[in-house]
């Protein structure tokens, strides 16, 4: 089980690479308000897939604690932090904005 915690973690560092790669090197298509939206949703299609990768990689860290198995937890949970972490700053700067205008 530790095997395959240290698999998923490594598909999900090879999704984070991608993702932030493929933001860095795709050309920007449209015109005006949606010019550059292709880059942005592959990005986040594939931050959501990361996201996807690390809960499962968070649970099977959990099955292989519970079954014996020590130092995993780094491994097996860190990635899922880092997901969230991500998510909760692109959120908020979604928010901040959002509300900029307004101030």
């Amino acid at each position: 089980m530790k095997q395959a915690v240290y698999a998923i973690a490594a598909l999900w560092a090879a999704v984070m690479v991608v993702s932030f790669v493929l933001l860095e090197t795709t050309e920007p298509t449209g015109e005006g308000l949606a010019s550059g939206l292709n880059r942005i949703s592959n990005f986040l299609a594939l931050q959501g897939a990361a996201l996807v990768v690390a809960t499962g990689g968070a649970l099977a860290a959990r099955s292989a604690q519970r079954r014996g198995a020590t130092q995993i937890g780094r491994v097996g949970y860190g990635p899922l932090a880092v997901s969230l972490v991500l998510l909760v700053a692109l959120i908020a700067m979604i928010a901040y904005r959002a509300l900029l205008p307004t101030l």
